[in-house]
């Protein structure tokens, strides 16, 4: 199966309309007091920017991405922000970063060198030795012209960044991958090679001093060697660990921006991080997202998140059985995907919350709370997690492109 390359995801890019925000001055008035204002140093209201998320810590981190309509002229950018859930403060991270070299720390070489931009790189956020860092993984360097098969580390708390040099051969460059930390180890999934779906998963771990790959490009197939579905490694598509990182829920992409998402039984995935084993998730019921143009996922009171917020489309507003997981828990964890989703009767995009329950309840279903979030009358675009609480995050007014309010939407999956 094809897939869109970089270069045509920018074309597609290039006509994009502009976005209004939808309802009306009586819907705003009536939810003023839900809209709150983030301080701080909003980051910008870009499309295509990767995100990872510490919800132990309650911070999320908003790495590159574009203004919207600009990806076209090649206007990527490496602005890395950091959003407080606490305090609810934002805080740009950008400028503040300086390059260094842990492999040749006298060398003067490279000391000026900036985080380059990257479009559609994986993040994901890891702890080491008491260190919270952001890695990043892949991505389309326009600078160069070229994908990425890069490893950059970014020291979050000393906010140094360097390039990652891994023991063994290198994986196959790729933009759009998505990346899963879990106790020392990265595990990478898919992405795109040109306009080739990559179905293989990699590993790479920390220990004694050096990351080194476990795992390089293998390819991805049930354990009878029969294939597996391209979409959860596709463009958009996204993964989480849940069950205290034995487990990897793998959720569907696309294959090009110009088309929505659709999720069933047959399209989303369990990987077990120590078996190193696909399954899929054919005994679950209900009613599964569809017609979704970019979505998220978080599961409640677990520590870390990962994915990535992606642009709308031209002429959309982004409001941004036997092979069951046998899992030994008598917990089962709550997913929750919001999804931004076509509003009937209009042109707009709306989030819409859908409730996951994996093994052993198996069913998953629609929470029906689009109405509501429609009549806040706010462009909200993007969601984040801390503890079980969920907050939307969007812009005050469509001419100014910062991530500026938040409602809290935690009451409306209750």
């Amino acid at each position: 199966m094809n897939a869109e390359s970089s270069q045509q995801a920018q074309e597609r890019d290039r006509n994009r309309l502009a976005r209004n925000r939808t309802g009306g001055p009586i819907a705003r008035r009536i939810n003023a007091s839900k809209i709150l204002a983030l301080k701080g140093d909003p980051a910008p209201f870009n499309d295509f920017s990767s995100w990872a998320q510490d919800c132990a810590n309650g911070k999320v981190y908003f790495y590159g991405g574009t203004l919207p309509g600009l990806a076209s002229d090649g206007k990527y950018t490496a602005d890395l922000f950091s959003l407080d859930l606490v305090s609810m403060e934002w805080q740009d991270l950008t400028d503040m970063l300086h390059f260094t070299n842990p492999y040749d720390p006298f060398s003067k070489l490279l000391q000026g060198e900036k985080l380059p931009a990257l479009q559609h790189a994986a993040c994901a956020f890891i702890s080491l030795n008491d260190r919270n860092f952001l890695m990043v993984f892949g991505g389309y360097d326009q600078a160069k012209s070229k994908r990425s098969s890069s490893l950059i580390a970014i020291d979050v708390d000393r906010h140094s960044w360097w390039w990652v040099r891994p023991e063994g051969i290198p994986v196959i460059s790729r933009f759009s991958p998505t990346m899963v930390a879990i106790k020392n180890r990265l595990y990478i999934f898919g992405g795109l090679q040109d306009d080739v779906i990559l179905k293989s998963y990699s590993i790479i771990e920390y220990a004694d001093g050096a990351w080194r790959w476990v795992e390089r490009d293998r390819h991805a197939c049930y354990p009878d060697g029969s294939e597996l579905p391209l979409w959860p490694f596709a463009l958009s598509a996204s993964a989480v660990s849940l069950y205290n990182g034995k487990q990897i829920l793998l959720t569907p992409g696309r294959a090009n921006i110009g088309q929505t998402i659709h999720f069933s039984k047959e399209n989303v995935l369990f990987f077990h991080s120590e078996n190193r084993t696909f399954h899929n998730i054919a005994l679950t019921v209900g009613d599964f997202p569809q017609n979704i143009w970019w979505y998220q996922i978080h599961v409640v009171n677990h520590s870390k998140v990962s994915g990535r917020l992606f642009a709308a489309t031209s002429g959309k507003k982004r409001k941004r059985d036997s092979d069951a997981p046998q899992i030994s828990s008598s917990t089962t964890p709550r997913v929750i995907i919001c999804g931004w989703t076509p509003y009937p009767n209009t042109d707009d995009l709306i989030p819409e919350f859908w409730e996951y329950l994996p093994f052993p309840e198996d069913k998953i279903m629609c929470l029906n709370v689009s109405q509501k979030i429609w009549d806040m009358d706010q462009d909200l675009q993007g969601i984040a997690s801390m503890k079980g609480r969920l907050f939307l995050l969007g812009r005050d007014k469509p001419e100014v492109n910062l991530w500026d309010i938040y409602v809290e939407a935690t009451d409306l999956i209750k």
